[in-house]
């Protein structure tokens, strides 16, 4: 072995690390899109802390949270709805997975 060759070997590593890398990324955003997908549209019952009662709603969009560093999902997910706190007005806004039952 040689340095040239040596440094014809890390190169090829480095290379191979970012594909792998990539790959894996794309197969976890894959994973992620077909989790919201199954989640979105579903009858839930939610926790509301502010007026402390459930409320029947469906879920409109999901979001799932990232770490700072890596980018690795992290566990935790929420879940946006549409709801009617106690006025006639609709409100919408993310609830924590925790706080959310699913109805059917």
């Amino acid at each position: 072995m040689n340095k040239e060759l040596a440094f014809e070997r890390i190169e090829k590593l480095k290379y191979i690390e970012k594909e792998l890398i990539e790959s894996v990324e794309s197969m976890v955003e894959d994973y992620v899109f077909d989790f919201k997908k199954t989640l979105i549209g579903c009858k839930v019952k939610c926790w509301d802390h502010t007026i402390r009662e459930w409320f029947s709603t469906i879920i409109l969009d999901v979001k799932v949270s990232r770490t700072a560093i890596g980018n690795l999902v992290n566990g935790e997910c929420f879940v946006y709805t549409e709801y009617n706190n106690g006025t006639r007005n609709l409100s919408r806004g993310w609830h924590k997975l925790e706080d959310v039952e699913f109805i059917e």
